[in-house]
């Protein structure tokens, strides 16, 4: 998974002026590195979560524009951290991803769903699809004033 080239045309500019602060949650140490420097390559500015109960204390601190969790994580899991995005004002913009556990990731992304998940990623995918449905829930409503 290659980051994608950045939609930035100025990167100091989006380092100084990140277009989004995403909240990432995976214990999978490795991925969630690769996914982090994906997402700042295009311009955002990434906090990282290790295991759920993290990424509740980060969403209580920060003002997050967009949320990218896994389901399956220690200490708590994915359904509470969206259970935290739910109850979160503003209410930042989901994406929930799972490679499944005790059940298949299908139903952990079903749940998700129920959860208030507006993007779901079943695990192995593609940094470029992580990618679009960041640029995709971040984007303005059509007829908004640009």
């Amino acid at each position: 998974m290659a980051p994608a080239r950045s939609p930035c045309p100025i990167p100091t500019f989006c380092v100084e002026h990140p277009l989004a602060l995403i909240l990432l949650a995976d214990d999978n140490d490795q991925l969630r590195e690769l996914l982090a420097e994906v997402l700042s390559a295009e311009g955002h500015e990434v906090i990282q979560a290790a295991d759920g109960r993290i990424a509740i204390r980060l969403l209580r601190e920060r003002a997050v524009d967009l949320v990218v969790t896994d389901v399956v994580m220690p200490e708590a899991d994915g359904a509470e951290v969206m259970n935290a995005v739910r109850a979160h004002t503003p209410r930042p913009h989901l994406v929930v991803m799972s490679g499944g556990g005790q059940i298949d990731a299908a139903r952990y992304l079903q749940m998700a769903r129920m959860l208030g998940a507006e993007a779901v990623l079943p695990k192995p995918f593609r940094s470029a699809v992580l990618s679009a449905e960041v640029r995709r829930l971040l984007a303005p409503p059509p007829g908004a004033p640009g």
